[in-house]
Order: structure tokens, then C-alpha cells, then sequence
């Protein structure tokens, strides 16, 4: 993020800011993949609060993999 911030400053080519906050997050990158159109694996966010058998509603079966 700094050095994106300061390339950025200075007119250097670098990764955006923006680019490089999305690259952070997990979902972001996700979610900015799908949308570009480029493959990306199937997700669905959820917190640590909700309890995994809320899951079940959105139609996800086990086995399955559940990363926070």
C-alpha cells in the first residue's frame, strides 16, 4: 500500500492504490475478478458470527471448505 501510494505521488508506474488495497482483501479480489469477467473461484462471504448452518440457505452442502 505505501509503495503504491508513493509511486503514485512521484508519477511512477506502479500498482494503483486502489489495485493494491484490493489485493488485501480477499473478497475484493474476488469480487473485482468476477466482475472483469476473468475465472474465479465461487464464493460466498459470510462473517465468523454466522453460524455455518446459516449457510445451508444460500444452497451450500458439505462437504465444502469455509475460510473467514
Amino acid at each position: 500500500m505505501i509503495a503504491a501510494r508513493v509511486a503514485a505521488t512521484l508519477g511512477l508506474p506502479w500498482h494503483s492504490p486502489e489495485g493494491a488495497a484490493a489485493a488485501r482483501n480477499k473478497l475484493r479480489t474476488r469480487e473485482r475478478l468476477r466482475d472483469a469477467g476473468l475465472p474465479a473461484p465461487w464464493f460466498l462471504p459470510f462473517t465468523l458470527s454466522d453460524p455455518p448452518s446459516a449457510l445451508s440457505q444460500y444452497g451450500v452442502t458439505y462437504p465444502c471448505v469455509l475460510k473467514p
